[in-house]
């Protein structure tokens, strides 16, 4: 089994289908390239922002890959912290 992705680009960040169908495919392959072998099976969301139109593809999949890393880091136990007296 692998994670599901789905990407929401909403008219607000054109009205142009083209434009907003180009950011799906960079984030396709932003995932695809990155995130794939590093992420348990999950279903994930990815809601575009008006700033992914004009960013670059290696800074989208740089992103992408930190977002992903800090999602799915180990949470800690917090009981087995020390505490402060």
């Amino acid at each position: 089994m692998h994670p599901r992705f789905a990407f929401i680009v909403s008219n607000k960040i054109s009205k142009r289908a083209t434009v907003r169908n180009l950011i799906k495919r960079r984030l396709r392959e932003a995932v695809r390239r990155t995130a794939i072998t590093k992420v348990p099976n999950a279903d994930i969301i990815l809601i575009a922002k008006s700033t992914l139109v004009n960013t670059p593809f290696s800074e989208v999949s740089a992103t992408l890959q930190n977002q992903l890393n800090q999602c799915f880091q180990p949470v800690r136990n917090i009981r087995s912290a020390p505490r402060r007296p």
